[in-house]
């Protein structure tokens, strides 16, 4: 298995062929070892990243760039640790920098076309992988980002043909074969035949409740004149309907396709979904079993990744229990708020996104610490994992501690009531998992305890997640 940071740092010394990248030059006198360069400059810097020092491959480039200031591996080095930090802006401005060196490196067009499509910039992200695919059409990565990315955006023409490319250079018992398989045959039946997921409407309010273990709640809404309960599920990039709910309220059929984990399941197209005075039209979904876990917790229609990033913003307002879906991005926000970076994680990893984590990363006070986190169904509001990582970051950072904290971002204040501290254990180790995948060091999850109490404003078109305080406080 192969962590994402490092399988982009391995091709940022040059082409996909493996190319030497950095021209190399003499050490400047000063400096008490020679900088690496190229190759070698990346393959330290592959060490460092493994082993979670982004200091030391920090460090590695900039010492390669006082004597070589045109190193684009030096730079996409840079990027790709900033990355790992949470740091998407320091990250994109790293990697940009490489690709005006070297405007066809490899390393860094990947990194910075999976930044993009993790932050939601799905047009800039797809540019960036076709002259990757147009350069050496063997790559496997650069049209896995093709695939994934024409996925989230509802283009199944693009879809069919990108997955048609890719199976041939896949193992076929592989997940990202099965994956690919999948997505191909929903391209297959869905081609030439949209647009899909289409917005009617400005804006729209509808009642919000929070369902056990959901940490995006259900909220009442309409489909064909009848209550349809839908959760809002960023982790599913496909919408999902439940079998109870369809033989009730039957839609039209497109066929079966195979699903990753699930067999072969019915394809169908809910004609309309209203949520008050806004409406999403044709939305493709794959049918669950009867008795799913979803049906247990309440949910008639899962709305995945695909169907809500047609909307603008997605404002969750707890503490009045409504829920409120615009087709523009959200204004600016009030005095007060935490805004942070919004980001998914699946735009980083190297197969499709069908199970996408949201993240962000908050600022810690007093101690004025980042941490990056993803978006979590823990019983508390903010859980740090990493207890080695807390001493000295929050109060009293025993394992087992729960300690109000302050957290904000951009010098707006607002207060979590309570973060836990825990020992290595199950979200520990799922923790672990998301850092192998992608290289973000995640230290922990902001959970529906704390989102209950606040406003939460997603609006991944502009990577931002908004947090107010009850009341505008």
């Amino acid at each position: 298995m192969a962590l994402t940071g490092i399988v982009t740092a391995a091709c940022v010394a040059g082409g996909p062929a493996g190319q030497p990248g950095g021209t190399r030059s003499q050490p400047h006198p000063l400096d008490p070892k020679p900088p690496l360069m190229g190759d070698a400059l990346v393959d330290a810097a592959n060490r460092d990243l493994a082993a979670g020092d982004q200091d030391a491959a920090r460090e590695r480039a900039r010492h390669t760039l006082t004597v070589d200031p045109d190193s684009a591996a030096a730079y996409a080095v840079l990027g790709i640790a900033d990355w790992a930090d949470g740091r998407i802006t320091d990250s994109n401005r790293e990697l940009r920098r490489a690709l005006a060196h070297e405007p066809r490196q490899f390393g860094a067009s990947l990194a910075l076309a999976r930044n993009l499509r993790a932050s939601g910039d799905l047009a800039e992200s797809q540019r960036l992988l076709d002259a990757l695919v147009a350069a050496d059409p063997k790559q496997e990565l650069p049209r896995i980002g093709l695939l994934d990315t024409a996925w989230v955006a509802g283009d199944f023409d693009t879809v069919r043909r990108v997955a048609k490319e890719l199976r041939p250079h896949l193992h076929p018992d592989s997940l990202v074969s099965q994956e690919a398989q999948g997505v191909a045959e929903v391209g297959e039946l869905l081609e030439g035949t949209g647009p899909w997921r289409t917005v009617d409407g400005l804006q729209g309010s509808v009642p919000l409740r929070w369902g056990d273990d959901l940490p995006l709640g259900i909220v009442g809404a309409k489909a064909n004149g009848a209550h349809v309960r839908v959760s809002t599920n960023w982790g599913s990039t496909m919408t999902e309907v439940t079998t109870e709910w369809l033989d009730s309220h039957p839609v039209p059929a497109q066929g079966s396709v195979s699903w990753p984990g699930q067999g072969r399941v019915r394809l169908v197209v809910i004609p309309r979904i209203d949520f008050g005075e806004i409406a999403l039209e044709r939305i493709p979904a794959i049918v669950l079993p009867k008795g799913s876990a979803w049906h247990l917790h309440g949910a008639d229609v899962i709305l995945g990744r695909h169907g809500l990033t047609a909307f603008g913003s997605l404002r969750m307002d707890g503490p009045n229990a409504t829920a409120e879906f615009s087709r523009e991005p959200p204004e600016t926000p009030g005095r007060g708020s935490i805004v942070a970076p919004l980001f998914f994680l699946g735009g980083h990893i190297d197969l499709l996104s069908f199970r996408n984590t949201l993240a962000t990363v908050l600022r810690l006070e007093p101690s004025g610490s980042e941490i990056a986190v993803y978006l979590g169904a823990y019983p508390a509001g903010l859980v740090v994992t990493d207890s080695a990582w807390a001493r000295g970051k929050v109060d009293e950072a025993d394992a087992g501690s729960a300690k109000p904290v302050h957290a904000h971002i951009a010098g707006r204040d607002a207060r979590l009531e309570e973060v836990i501290v825990l020992e290595a254990g199950a979200q520990e180790r799922t923790i672990e998992m998301m850092r192998v995948l992608t290289s973000l060091q995640l230290r922990g999850s902001l959970n529906p305890s704390a989102l209950e109490s606040w406003v939460v404003t997603y609006a991944p078109s502009s990577a931002r997640l908004i947090l107010e305080p009850a009341g505008g406080q």
